[in-house]
C-alpha cells in the first residue's frame, strides 16, 4: 500500500508542477511585449529567472509586478543596450505567487 501512495503522490507532484509550468508561461506571453523576446526561463523552487531583449527593459518590471502571479520582481544584473540589436538586455528574478 505504501508503494502505491508514494506512486501516486509522485505523480500528483508531477501534474501539478507541469500546470505550474504551463501557468506560468502563458502568463509570460500575455505580459512580455511582441517587441521583445526572451532568450532563457529558468524555474526553481518559487523563483524564476528570464533573460532576454526588449525596446526598454525598464518598462518589463511593473508589467510582471502587477501580474497577481509574481512578486518581488528586480532586474538580477544590469541591463544594457545591444547596438547592434538596438535592444536592451536583462535578466529579471521574480518570486511565483498564486499559480
Amino acid at each position: 500500500m505504501d508503494a502505491v501512495t508514494r506512486e501516486r503522490d509522485i505523480i500528483s507532484d508531477f501534474k501539478n508542477s507541469r500546470q505550474t509550468a504551463i501557468g506560468l508561461l502563458r502568463e509570460l506571453t500575455l505580459l512580455i511585449p511582441k517587441d521583445a523576446w526572451l532568450t532563457r526561463v529558468r524555474v526553481s523552487e518559487n523563483q524564476v529567472n528570464i533573460e532576454g531583449y526588449a525596446p526598454s527593459a525598464t518598462l518589463l518590471v511593473p508589467k510582471l509586478e502587477a501580474s497577481p502571479f509574481f512578486k518581488k520582481v528586480e532586474f538580477a544584473s544590469p541591463t544594457y543596450r545591444d547596438p547592434k540589436l538596438n535592444q536592451d538586455r536583462f535578466q529579471i528574478k521574480m518570486e511565483i505567487e498564486g499559480l
